[in-house]
């Protein structure tokens, strides 16, 4: 017997025997399979309520085409999701590489390069600073505070703790005790007498309060050490280089050296109180320092005062002991307490013989011809000596009188001569010769130097040009053409 494919019914063959039940059976599967819906997994008739929701379709409505484009609003943004605008695009790609600067590219600033300029840029003091420094106390402390806990311990920690522009009083604290520090003080800037940075020991007793040695260096307002001692015997046991307002007050140095005990090196300051001994010199002032010594003792030194190198030393009071008291070389001056009386008893200058005039207009000048030059501009004469409209200078007491001359020519050719003199009574008494080397260029030619004069005794300048031809000298130019006079003994 075979059955359909679909629903198996039975289908008896020709040959085979008609069952009821067969056909009883196939029409109950036939009855089934008229009333079965439709399912999501298996096929069947469609129910009313598919067929509703199908005829609620749209034709070509399983048609669907997404959309090539559709507004960012429809998108949900949240915290690992944003969108970025040109804006922010355009300030993103606008940002520095982030390789490190050089000289020749920007970029980021290294570590390193952030550390130098901020030290490079100087910092300054906001308020009154004081520091404390102890044999017991510690570099790790804030060096605030007058205890073990709380001071530094080494003199040079405070120092560096100090901001570099001093604009109110800085003090150091001192305790008793012996430092081993080369202290140094460099490059601060400071404020007058009032506001400046004060180093100062516990008591102004020798020995108490020990140090190698202090130098002040590049500082350009008051700075001060007040009572150490120096032990060191190798060096200057204080020094000033450099330093407009340098003060060391009641210090002492005694250990023996071919060193100065006190010292100050194109510097301007004070030294009071205290005592030096067993130098080979006291206390010095050299290139250029004006310095202002009062009461110091001291004994067994070479030199007690040396003064060196056009600088000045001003000692008052007592001063230290040596086998030569004073000592001056190379311009340096030794000025009593009271000041200086100048060669002719007076302190006025107005009183002495000074004059200074320029020449103002032309002045042609012949080949090979001396030609006097008449400053016709007077600037200064104290005593009525010069003469503008003859250029002579006219000694009204006798003495010795210091003369500078210069006079500008214009257009020397090159490998010109020019000479200037200076004459008195109408006689050369001293002269000079220019060579030119650069060809019609403006040249001048000076003269100086020291004549004697009796009252009476006349000078005048005259000057000689060799370039084969008349120059002149030229007009509205007196600073370049001019002259100066001054007696000096």
């Amino acid at each position: 017997m075979q059955t359909t494919p679909n629903l198996g019914l039975k289908k008896p063959e020709g040959t085979d025997v008609v069952d009821i039940a067969d056909l009883n059976g196939n029409m109950n599967v036939l009855d089934a399979e008229v009333v079965k819906k439709a399912s999501t997994t298996t096929d069947g008739r469609m129910s009313k309520e598919d067929f509703t929701k199908l005829a609620g379709i749209a034709a070509g409505a399983n048609n669907y085409v997404h959309p090539a484009t559709h507004p960012a609003s429809v998108i949900v943004q949240d915290a690992s999701n944003r969108f970025v605008t040109d804006a922010e695009k355009a300030g993103w790609n606008a940002k520095a590489s982030t390789a490190v600067a050089t000289t020749s590219a920007n970029g980021l600033m290294s570590a390193g390069d952030k550390g130098k300029l901020d030290s490079a840029v100087p910092t300054k003091t906001t308020a009154e600073i004081t520091y404390y420094v102890r044999t017991d106390g510690n570099d790790n402390n804030a060096g605030t505070a007058n205890t073990a806990a709380g001071a530094f311990r080494t003199i040079q920690k405070a120092v560096n703790s100090v901001p570099q522009i001093v604009n109110h009083t800085v003090t150091i604290n001192v305790a008793a005790g012996t430092y081993s520090e080369d202290v140094i003080l460099r490059n601060f800037i400071t404020g007058d007498v009032f506001n400046g940075f004060i180093l100062k020991a516990a008591n102004n007793n020798q020995n108490a309060t020990n140090v190698n040695s202090i130098t002040f260096k590049y500082c350009t307002g008051r700075v001060e050490a007040s009572g150490f001692t120096a032990t060191t015997n190798s060096q200057e046991g204080f020094i000033a280089l450099y330093t407009r307002m340098s003060v060391f007050t009641n210090c002492f140095v005694a250990a023996p050296s071919a060193s100065a005990g006190i010292a100050l090196v194109s510097s301007v300051g004070r030294v009071q109180g205290g005592a030096v001994s067993n130098r080979q010199v006291g206390i010095i002032s050299n290139y250029y320092s004006h310095l202002y010594v009062q009461d110091v003792e001291g004994s067994g030194n070479e030199i007690g005062i040396y003064a060196a190198t056009g600088a000045i030393l001003c000692p008052g009071g007592i001063m230290p002991s040596a086998t030569t008291q004073e000592f001056v070389m190379q311009g340096g001056a030794i000025f009593p307490l009271n000041g200086v009386i100048n060669p002719w008893g007076d302190n006025t200058h107005s009183q002495r013989s000074h004059a200074r005039a320029g020449r103002n207009a032309s002045l042609s000048l012949a080949n090979n011809s001396w030609t006097k030059v008449v400053f016709d501009t007077e600037w200064d004469d104290q005593l009525n000596e010069y003469d503008p409209t003859t250029g002579r200078f006219t000694a009204a007491v006798a003495g010795i009188y210091a003369i500078d001359a210069r006079i500008l020519i214009t257009a020397m050719p090159s490998t010109s001569v020019m000479y200037a003199a200076i004459y008195r009574n109408n006689i050369q008494e001293q002269a000079n010769i220019v060579h030119t080397s650069i060809g019609n260029a403006d040249a001048s030619v000076f003269v100086s130097g020291q004549v004697e004069l009796a009252a009476g005794d006349y000078i005048e300048v005259f000057v000689l040009q060799f370039s084969g031809g008349t120059r002149s000298v030229p007009p509205s130019l007196p600073t370049y053409t001019n002259l100066q006079v001054t007696r000096i003994a």
